[in-house]
């Protein structure tokens, strides 16, 4: 975890430790002004944010952040990673890194800065379409034949027969 200003206004939840140092080298000064925590969960498991905010109302009955926003990866895991339980009072969102960088680090690694903000209705739409996107690209490919090599050397050899040559064409492709 780390701090800027207070920390107390806005937490922010991040998927790995490298993730919420490349967040933080990309957006200290703003950090310090909004009074941002930044969290590692260290893994997709967004409810960790609810203990990490249990922790620090036992010493502090006034902590709770004013925001929360989830900063996990530009995927339909970092989507799924958002919990549904929400607090009264609380604003979430999600930030994503610009120009469809994954994480943060690589983001920061391509030289770039800026992130985009998506109201927490939109970040569930989101989610949805990824997972209809996902669910669909993998119906497709269930439903792709899969002939191993030996079947494509049999159709290969039975087409060679076929043509009245005697010698066996062999089909170099890899199993499916």
């Amino acid at each position: 975890n780390l701090a800027f200003g207070t920390g107390q206004d806005t937490l922010i939840a991040f998927e790995s430790p490298i993730d919420l140092l490349s967040y933080a080298q990309q957006n200290h000064v703003q950090l310090a002004k909004d009074n941002t925590t930044l969290l590692s969960v260290s893994g997709t498991n967004g409810r960790k944010v609810y203990e990490f905010l249990a922790e620090r109302l036992k010493f502090d009955q006034e902590a709770m952040p004013k925001k929360i926003q989830y900063a996990f990866d530009n995927d339909l895991a970092g989507f799924e990673a958002m919990p549904e339980l929400q607090f009264e009072g609380i604003v979430y969102s999600r930030i994503l890194p610009i120009n469809g960088y994954k994480d943060w680090n690589e983001q920061l690694k391509a030289g770039e800065s800026g992130q985009e903000v998506m109201t927490y209705d939109g970040a569930i739409t989101r989610r949805n379409q990824l997972a209809d996107l996902e669910e669909k690209q993998t119906k497709q490919k269930s439903q792709t034949p899969i002939i191993n090599l030996k079947d494509q050397n049999q159709v290969a050899t039975n087409q060679a027969k076929h043509k009245g040559k005697k010698e066996t064409a062999w089909v170099n492709k890899a199993e499916r």
